[in-house]
């Protein structure tokens, strides 16, 4: 009898299809290991721009040349170039000042925005980040005070002025003093303060207390919660009753 022998293996040609097909994934997996690596860097520097900004942004809005009430573009930060220790390559950032609002209380609002540029493998990134800030009041009141008396002379005068703009709230407060005008001046006590018309949001008060034939300097002085003043006043002079 004639025996025939079996041989098991592979063949040239399917060892050739097997070489191609893991070729093809170990092709694929690198791509893909070199994308999750390449993202997870853009990642990261993304979100040192981001710090970046955030940073500048609130170091700007904590700034009073900048951002103050009324808003005001006239001082910019302008462009900064960034340290290295940032871990962002050539990195400059960018912080403008804008108002956004014109009329009150709006417009003590300050729009600030950051933008941060740097450079990547891929090209150059830019990131922008935006936040609103409100100003800190100062500065006097503006705006001149007139003092208008009637009746002068009298027996109880009122005084009445104009309201002053500027930061605000604004409050008024009347204060009396001799003008020195008389020889019984010497009888009133200088730079007082009337308690019913100390603080007080309304343009004119009622003076009494005042003492016949004195003449008086009648003051009245415009305060804001920054605590700065404006001041206006008046030669007064009591009537008998």
């Amino acid at each position: 009898m004639k025996s025939e022998s079996q041989q098991s293996g592979f063949s040239a040609a399917e060892l050739l299809i097997t070489l191609f097909i893991a070729s093809l994934f170990l092709i694929t997996g690198y791509q893909l290991y070199t994308y999750v690596v390449r993202d997870g860097q853009q990642s990261a520097q993304l979100s040192k721009a981001a710090n970046v900004a955030y940073q500048y942004l609130r170091s700007t809005a904590a700034n009073s040349t900048y951002v103050k009430s009324p808003c005001s573009t006239t001082a910019q930060p302008g462009s900064q170039t960034l340290a290295a220790s940032t871990g962002l390559n050539n990195a400059s950032v960018n912080v403008v000042v804008s108002c956004p609002y014109s009329t009150a209380p709006l417009n003590k609002t300050t729009l600030l925005t950051a933008t941060v540029t740097y450079s990547t493998p891929s090209g150059q990134e830019t990131i922008t980040h935006a936040m609103l800030s409100k100003g800190v009041d100062t500065g006097p009141p503006l705006g001149t005070m007139t003092l208008t008396v009637s009746p002068n002379p009298g027996s109880n005068p009122a005084v009445s002025w104009n309201s002053v703009s500027g930061p605000g709230p604004i409050t008024y407060t009347v204060r009396t003093g001799t003008s020195g005008s008389t020889s019984d001046s010497s009888q009133v006590p200088a730079n007082t303060v009337l308690s019913t018309c100390e603080n007080i949001t309304v343009t004119q008060c009622t003076i009494t207390g005042l003492t016949t034939l004195v003449y008086y300097t009648v003051t009245v002085t415009a305060s804001n919660s920054a605590g700065a003043t404006t001041n206006a006043s008046a030669v007064v002079r009591r009537t008998p009753p």
